[in-house]
């Protein structure tokens, strides 16, 4: 590549709209976010298979605390991978050749997006989100009703024979309902996903993957140039 392309190349990479910084970054080392959600995922595994703990045996903290930097750790996987799924490949990156998500193949970016899936649904999968978000929601709506509509609700509660407050009652339930039915198909599928991932099998199957594709991304004559993905009939 000559000097004129070289310097147009890197000023439309310069210049070009860009991610979240912080997620830009961590794109640009695939492997090393393999490497590093790998470990995070596959240490629950690690532990069972070096202290064989019982079943009723309380967690150490150590494995809380495992838990909780997981939890950072696949935010960050999770917004790398979306942002290598998002920018593609396109000239600038084929030109300049490893540049966020230039020669990573679909399957290293899904790889990223699982690990990252498991190790942040891990310490939050038994949390009851949909039921708080239709909460929050319902509040919110009677909030807003209260300060903005009083008036209206009021005269409309008159016409009903009805108590505001009863009425006030009615839309928080409708709004909570609704809002739930939105949210707890996608609260169920998801718990069933963090299960199977943060699961002893899951977690070694996790494991095992990233570690092998991060070493093989950075492998010689370039990286990039061997992967798991035709195993999986990936390209």
């Amino acid at each position: 590549m000559g000097n004129t392309e070289l310097l147009v190349v890197l000023y439309m990479l310069l210049t070009r709209p860009r991610g979240f910084p912080l997620f830009d970054y961590f794109a640009d080392n695939a492997a090393g976010m393999l490497a590093l959600g790998g470990l995070f995922a596959g240490f629950w595994f690690i532990d069972w298979i070096i202290r064989h703990p019982e079943a009723e045996e309380e967690r150490p903290a150590y494995l809380v605390a495992i838990d909780i930097i997981g939890f950072f750790i696949g935010i960050i996987c999770l917004g790398s991978g979306i942002t290598l799924l998002l920018n593609g490949q396109d000239p600038i990156t084929e030109a300049i050749g490893g540049f966020i998500g230039g020669k990573h193949d679909i399957f290293t970016k899904g790889l990223i997006i699982a690990v990252g899936l498991c190790l942040f649904l891990k310490p939050i999968k038994d949390i009851p989100w949909a039921s708080l978000i239709a909460m929050i929601a319902g509040a919110v709506v009677v909030f807003l009703a209260i300060t903005y509509l009083e008036t209206t609700f009021t005269q409309l509660a008159g016409l009903l024979g009805i108590d505001v407050k009863l009425l006030y009652g009615i839309i928080f339930v409708l709004v909570y309902g609704i809002i739930f039915s939105m949210f707890g198909l996608a609260q169920y599928i998801l718990r069933i996903v963090a299960t199977i991932l943060s699961s002893r099998p899951g977690s070694f199957v996790l494991f095992v993957l990233c570690m092998i594709q991060a070493l093989l991304i950075i492998l010689p004559p370039h990286p990039d140039a061997y992967s798991l993905a035709p195993l999986f009939g990936l390209t």
